[in-house]
């Protein structure tokens, strides 16, 4: 019996060997770089090709899209004139986020002659099982024309990812108040009323029996109308005109709280954004976003707008300024202001027109029109201690109220004890400031926890500083002097 053995290799060999294979092995496992080339256009712009991700089709001018309550459907609404596919006839697409395609539905009552368009607004209804679209008119406001259907808004029914529509909401012209004016081209309408034109939509979810509302920004009319989607009925009507001509503020669109008691609508051409108080059918307040100190340069023009998941803070694209405000939704002021530009821009332009936002708030997303770029921003720090300098402040604020609070502890516990222990050896206005003292620290307590809980004091920071700063200084001048008299200077050595 013969035994073959394995003849030995040299080590060169052995390392030639290994060597070649792994050089097969990294060149099988290296995927082929994509060669980027960039294409200049006309219009001073450049695109990467290949484009980042897949670009699918849709009809003409997407101006919203809005996310099914499942998550599995994204719908756009196209306010274009259409193109070849729709007969330049106005629809809805909605995109399969499951298996990535694409479905337009065109509807019959939106062609290039129609007298009648989509606008900005389009909202889900909370089961997902209807879509509401705003539609607006100026030639025949009310819809009296055969085929017209005036101001109001569609309703279609949405199953399995198809639209088709049910009904149309209309929205009669707004009576405007006293001492108002309607624009010359705009008066196709009864007397001292305004074409809506309804824009922007926020849908506030029913519950049992109760039909969600639609909370509707009028454009033409400077209102903002609440109505009830089964019915039609106008629940509330809010006035936002900003000067005797309407239109003048020019609603753009609408964000609600989820509990339906808070509104927010972007003024574009007043500079600012108006809080409506739902519950009570009154405006709150007008926050002002950049205005321009002369009232006729061209304003900040706020558009889209966000709330945060914690509706801690409110989101407004300012397309005119190149920037996104950052609103506290408890006091109202702006906590900080994000720009838009790019880092090597040097002319502003970038238009910031729609804002979206990572599941977790820690993230925010600005789609910039005129640069055709979507920038991002780390907003996970906005709303905490150090995050914004006017957060900073506030923080600043409480801590200085602490820590007199705690002066003012000191001086009344000892104040106190003494007026209930030995009465005769205080006077009677030396006890109550002392109490009045320690309401005031205590009241310092609640407010700063007021601030952890709800983001904002409970009192007016400068009035409560400034008393228990005096309140602090009563408290030790009479403590020192109750001090001085009970142990008196000693004898000097002689």
């Amino acid at each position: 019996m013969r035994l073959f053995s394995r003849p030995r290799s040299r080590p060169l060999g052995r390392w030639m060997a290994t060597s070649f294979a792994l050089v097969a092995l990294a060149c099988a496992q290296q995927r082929p770089k994509e060669k980027h080339v960039p294409i200049h256009l006309p219009t001073s712009k450049t695109l990467s090709a290949p484009a980042p991700g897949r670009i699918g089709d849709t009809n003409s001018f997407p101006a919203t899209i809005v996310i099914s309550p499942d998550g599995r459907y994204a719908a756009l609404l196209n306010d274009g004139y259409g193109n070849q596919e729709t007969l330049a006839h106005q629809s809805i697409a909605v995109l399969d986020l499951k298996i990535n395609r694409m479905f337009d539905y065109p509807d019959a009552r939106l062609s290039d002659e129609a007298h009648q368009s989509y606008f900005i607004g389009l909202s889900f209804s909370s089961d997902g099982k209807h879509l509401y679209a705003s539609v607006g008119s100026i030639t025949d406001p009310s819809g009296e024309k055969p085929g017209d259907t005036g101001n109001g808004i569609a309703v279609y029914k949405f199953s399995d990812g198809k639209v088709t529509p049910e009904r149309f909401i209309p929205i009669a012209p707004q009576p405007m108040a006293a001492g108002k004016a309607i624009g010359r081209e705009l008066r196709k309408t009864p007397d001292h009323t305004a074409i809506p034109y309804p824009a922007g939509i926020a849908l506030i979810a029913g519950s049992g029996s109760t039909p969600d509302r639609l909370l509707v920004a009028n454009n033409l009319s400077d209102s903002v109308v609440l109505l009830d989607s089964a019915s039609g009925k106008i629940l509330q009507s809010f006035d936002l005109s900003a000067g005797d001509l309407v239109p003048s503020a020019f609603p753009y669109t609408v964000v609600a709280t989820r509990d339906g008691r808070r509104a927010w609508c972007s003024l574009w051409n007043a500079s600012s954004v108006a809080e409506l108080d739902l519950s009570n059918g009154k405006v709150v307040r007008s926050i002002k976003l950049l205005e321009p100190d002369d009232p006729l340069a061209p304003g900040s023009h706020p558009t889209a707008m966000l709330l945060s998941p914690n509706e801690h803070i409110l989101y407004v694209a300012l397309a005119n300024a190149d920037r996104v405000a950052a609103v506290s939704t408890a006091g109202g002021e702006p906590l900080t202001f994000f720009s838009t530009n790019a880092p090597t821009q040097k002319y502003p332009g970038s238009y910031p027109s729609a804002l979206a936002q990572s599941a977790d708030g820690g993230h925010l997303f600005v789609a910039d029109a005129s640069l055709d770029a979507v920038a991002v921003f780390d907003t996970s720090q906005i709303g905490s201690f150090g995050g914004t300098a006017q957060e900073a402040d506030r923080w600043i604020a409480i801590l200085q109220a602490l820590l007199c609070g705690w002066v003012v502890y000191v001086a009344a516990t000892g104040m106190l004890v003494e007026g209930i222990l030995l009465p005769r050896q205080i006077f009677l206005a030396d006890f109550l400031i002392a109490l009045l003292a320690a309401i005031f620290y205590l009241f310092s307590l609640i407010s700063t926890a007021a601030v952890l809980f709800r983001g904002h004091p409970l009192s007016w920071p400068r009035l409560f500083h400034w008393v228990v700063m005096l309140l602090a200084v009563w408290c030790g001048l009479r403590w020192w002097q109750m001090a001085r008299s009970k142990w008196p200077d000693p004898a000097p050595h002689v």
